[in-house]
């Protein structure tokens, strides 16, 4: 078999990559305490999984009371995140929910939220470290507030990979049609596309077939699969003859096929739709 992916352009495929997602990661705030200033060995940490390298767009918490011990302040209470920068260097959010509460003891907060405003993306191993900090320490190594209720959380998303389609090419010349789809005797190639992605359409281009003996050029056929399904495509409609088939051109548009290489491999298949003569060579490109 002869592999030639950007040879002479007989066949080519076309790919557009997979959609983006987002989502919401939780963490339940109800007794958490609040103790000591940003790094401090007595704060209480905790991890939050999240898609390894998806974007963070937000923190925020919700439906959340806490009590500042005097003479500590409800605006002292602070979030670290740790994640990535655009540059894939640790970086730290801070997020101080209580802004502007320049007094001890209760508050209840229903909803505070803080874009990032800029690329942050989750650490390998898609975990995300989240701290708990005074931004201004009254004691050292004691309690000086406290989370009763609410919900801490952090909003990211994968965002949307769509790049302009792109064309994977195949040199068809030398490949032989033999037998019946799935049998040994027949040649097979494959391609490597972006993993996701999905086949949008193939072209043919100036593809010729020379079927022998009592086959038939229109028997001709090419199987296109991905790990998520198969589709025949038949290069020679109408050609019921032996011999040199007529030059082909044409586009087939495959996208309601929903045809997607999850694993990035496309397989391509030649193989005859009628067979004349089992283990025997029907036609060639």
């Amino acid at each position: 078999m002869k592999l030639f992916p950007l040879s002479i352009l007989t066949a080519a495929i076309v790919t557009s990559s997979a959609l983006a997602d987002s989502g919401i990661s939780e963490l339940n705030l109800n007794n958490i305490q609040s103790i000591d200033s940003y790094g401090s060995s007595v704060n209480e940490h905790f991890l939050l999984g999240l898609p390894e390298g998806a974007r963070v767009t937000g923190v925020g918490i919700t439906e959340c009371s806490y009590y500042a011990y005097s003479p500590s302040w409800v605006q002292d209470a602070s979030i670290a995140i740790d994640v990535l920068d655009a540059s894939g260097s640790p970086a730290t959010l801070i997020f101080s929910p209580f802004g502007g509460q320049t007094y001890s003891g209760w508050s209840d907060v229903t909803t505070t939220i803080a874009f990032t405003g800029e690329d942050y993306f989750v650490p390998q191993g898609a975990v995300i470290d989240v701290e708990f900090f005074e931004s201004y320490v009254d004691a050292y190594y004691a309690i000086e507030g406290e989370y009763f209720s609410g919900t801490f959380y952090i909003t990211w998303t994968t965002d949307e990979v769509i790049p302009e389609d792109e064309t994977n090419k195949l040199d068809f010349i030398g490949f032989t049609s033999s037998d019946s789809s799935g049998q040994q005797t027949n040649d097979t190639a494959s391609l490597t596309i972006p993993a996701g992605s999905q086949i949008t359409a193939i072209s043919i281009e100036d593809a010729s077939f020379y079927a022998f003996d009592l086959s038939r050029n229109s028997d001709s056929r090419i199987g296109i699969s991905t790990d998520q399904g198969t589709v025949d495509i038949e290069p020679f409609i109408g050609q019921n003859s032996s011999g040199l088939s007529f030059y082909t051109t044409f586009d087939i548009d495959l996208t309601d096929e929903n045809l997607i290489a999850e694993d990035g491999t496309v397989g391509l298949e030649f193989f005859e739709a009628i067979i004349n003569s089992y283990g025997n060579i029907e036609g060639v490109f």
